[in-house]
Protein backbone atom coordinates (compact mmCIF):
# COMPACT_ATOMS: atom_id res chain seq x y z
CA UNK A 1 0.00 0.00 0.00
CA UNK A 2 1.36 3.57 -1.11
CA UNK A 3 0.09 6.94 0.06
CA UNK A 4 0.47 9.88 -1.27
CA UNK A 5 3.44 10.19 -3.67
CA UNK A 6 4.86 13.82 -4.43
CA UNK A 7 4.79 13.56 -8.44
CA UNK A 8 3.69 16.06 -11.25
CA UNK A 9 0.76 13.18 -12.09
CA UNK A 10 -2.33 15.59 -11.56
CA UNK A 11 -0.52 18.09 -13.71
CA UNK A 12 0.58 16.20 -16.59
CA UNK A 13 -2.33 13.53 -16.53
CA UNK A 14 -4.81 14.55 -14.71
CA UNK A 15 -7.82 15.14 -17.21
CA UNK A 16 -10.75 16.71 -15.14
CA UNK A 17 -14.39 18.03 -16.68
CA UNK A 18 -16.71 19.68 -14.08
CA UNK A 19 -20.28 20.85 -15.33
CA UNK A 20 -20.39 23.94 -12.60
CA UNK A 21 -24.42 23.72 -13.70
CA UNK A 22 -24.39 20.35 -11.72
CA UNK A 23 -24.64 22.35 -8.52
CA UNK A 24 -25.64 19.21 -6.20
CA UNK A 25 -21.92 18.05 -7.27
CA UNK A 26 -20.12 20.99 -6.51
CA UNK A 27 -19.69 21.00 -2.66
CA UNK A 28 -18.10 17.33 -3.06
CA UNK A 29 -15.96 18.30 -5.55
CA UNK A 30 -14.22 21.45 -3.86
CA UNK A 31 -14.13 18.88 -0.60
CA UNK A 32 -12.01 16.26 -2.59
CA UNK A 33 -9.72 18.57 -4.31
CA UNK A 34 -9.24 20.34 -0.76
CA UNK A 35 -8.48 16.86 0.26
CA UNK A 36 -5.69 16.23 -2.81
CA UNK A 37 -4.16 19.78 -1.86
CA UNK A 38 -4.04 19.08 1.60
CA UNK A 39 -2.25 15.20 1.31
CA UNK A 40 -0.16 16.57 -1.42
CA UNK A 41 1.67 18.91 1.40
CA UNK A 42 2.90 15.70 2.81
CA UNK A 43 3.40 12.97 -0.12
CA UNK A 44 6.30 10.89 0.06
CA UNK A 45 9.35 11.36 -2.18
CA UNK A 46 8.96 9.04 -5.06
CA UNK A 47 13.03 7.69 -3.84
CA UNK A 48 10.97 6.34 -1.08
CA UNK A 49 8.47 4.59 -2.56
CA UNK A 50 11.49 3.36 -5.20
CA UNK A 51 12.99 1.94 -2.25
CA UNK A 52 10.28 -0.41 -0.70
CA UNK A 53 8.76 -1.54 -4.26
CA UNK A 54 13.03 -2.84 -4.85
CA UNK A 55 12.99 -4.02 -1.68
CA UNK A 56 10.16 -5.99 -2.43
CA UNK A 57 11.32 -7.33 -5.62
CA UNK A 58 14.79 -8.81 -4.08
CA UNK A 59 13.87 -9.65 -0.49
CA UNK A 60 13.78 -13.07 0.08
CA UNK A 61 10.43 -12.96 1.71
CA UNK A 62 7.37 -14.67 1.52
CA UNK A 63 5.61 -11.32 2.02
CA UNK A 64 2.65 -9.74 -0.05
CA UNK A 65 1.93 -6.54 1.27
CA UNK A 66 4.68 -3.67 1.76
CA UNK A 67 3.73 -0.58 3.12
CA UNK A 68 5.13 2.70 0.95
CA UNK A 69 4.78 6.03 2.65
CA UNK A 70 4.42 7.41 6.32
CA UNK A 71 0.69 8.73 5.17
CA UNK A 72 0.36 5.01 4.64
CA UNK A 73 1.68 3.77 7.56
CA UNK A 74 -0.22 6.03 9.85
CA UNK A 75 -3.35 5.02 7.87
CA UNK A 76 -3.21 0.76 8.40
CA UNK A 77 -2.16 1.90 12.24
CA UNK A 78 -5.67 3.71 12.58
CA UNK A 79 -7.12 0.56 10.40
CA UNK A 80 -5.77 -1.58 13.06
CA UNK A 81 -7.57 0.07 16.10
CA UNK A 82 -10.91 1.02 14.72
CA UNK A 83 -13.42 -1.22 14.33
CA UNK A 84 -14.11 -1.24 10.19
CA UNK A 85 -17.48 0.67 10.26
CA UNK A 86 -15.93 3.80 12.31
CA UNK A 87 -12.78 3.23 9.77
CA UNK A 88 -14.74 4.01 6.65
CA UNK A 89 -16.61 6.44 8.73
CA UNK A 90 -13.38 8.33 9.02
CA UNK A 91 -12.34 7.83 5.27
CA UNK A 92 -15.67 9.20 3.82
CA UNK A 93 -15.18 12.15 6.22
CA UNK A 94 -11.92 13.20 4.71
CA UNK A 95 -13.82 14.20 1.30
CA UNK A 96 -17.33 14.90 2.31
CA UNK A 97 -16.72 17.74 5.45
CA UNK A 98 -18.15 20.45 4.61
CA UNK A 99 -20.79 18.76 1.51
Amino acid sequence: MTGVVNTDFGGRYLDFNNDEALTEYQGLIKSVFEQFDTAQQSASPVSAIADVIYKAATDDLQQLRYIAGLDSKSLIEKRAKEDYKSFIGYIEGLYTSGV
